[in-house]
């Protein structure tokens, strides 16, 4: 298994990035030997709803969009329930 970093998931999720289609491309293409850390997730929203960010997204939109995308990978976290918590926590405070 290879753990991606984070800055690879959150190019494949904005579109007007020049490294989107190649990140894309990366994880398609790999994402049988690719997981995750919850920290990636927390990483992501953290860049992606970041008022400094070039295109700043909602707290619901990221979240969407990174639960879109680590769905179909192995998920290492401390237990089972860390990245679900993680998101309702997100949605419910936001």
């Amino acid at each position: 298994m290879i753990l991606v970093d984070s800055n690879v998931l959150i190019y494949s999720l904005d579109e007007n990035s020049s490294k989107c289609r190649v990140s894309q491309a990366f994880l398609s293409q790999n994402h049988l030997s690719l997981c995750f850390a919850h920290q990636n997730a927390v990483e992501c929203m953290r860049v992606m709803t970041y008022s400094k960010y070039l295109r700043p997204m909602e707290v619901h939109e990221a979240l969407d969009s990174i639960a879109s995308v680590v769905s179909v990978f192995k998920i290492i976290s401390p237990n089972r329930s860390t990245l679900s918590l993680f998101f309702e926590l997100s949605r419910f405070y936001q």
